[in-house]
């Protein structure tokens, strides 16, 4: 640690701990640009993605919601899932409520190699499942070489 740090009186672990503090908090309840449905916690309906050869399986969690509640659409390179999740809980006074309710919306952004136009989506268990294809255009073609 340097002599000025000492004499100034100032922590610099205390300092990086303030920052791990901050960089903690906004993954807990992003704000700004993280709430913009791009990524992190809080972001709903969660998401996963995982690829293959075949091209990718996009996996949206969204438990209790009736699959005739959701839409799934494709424009461009962009799959978008979208719904309403009420409130419904039945007859009494609410003790408690730690489920988000009300209109979803969420987007992700594909590789150009893919053709979402293509896609086929699944509900099981709570999740959407999509399959998003390899375009024709990306897939290897033979080319037949021309004798003169």
């Amino acid at each position: 640690m340097s002599r000025s740090i000492l004499m100034s009186g100032v922590n610099p672990f205390a300092r990086l701990l303030q920052v791990q503090d901050a960089l903690e908090s906004s993954r807990e309840a992003p704000s700004g640009w993280f709430a913009s449905g791009l990524f992190g916690r809080g972001t709903f309906p969660p998401v996963n993605i995982l690829r293959d050869d075949a091209g990718c399986v996009v996996r949206f969690e969204v438990p209790g919601l009736d699959p005739e509640a959701i839409s799934v659409e494709s424009q461009a390179q962009t799959i978008t899932v979208s719904g309403k999740r009420s409130q419904g809980e039945g007859a009494g006074t609410l003790h408690r409520n730690e489920r988000w309710s009300g209109e979803f919306k969420r987007s992700i952004e594909l590789p150009k190699d893919l053709a979402p136009s293509k896609a086929e989506a699944e509900y099981r268990n709570g999740v959407i499942s999509i399959r998003v294809p390899v375009s024709e255009e990306a897939k290897p073609h033979q080319i037949t070489i021309q004798a003169n």
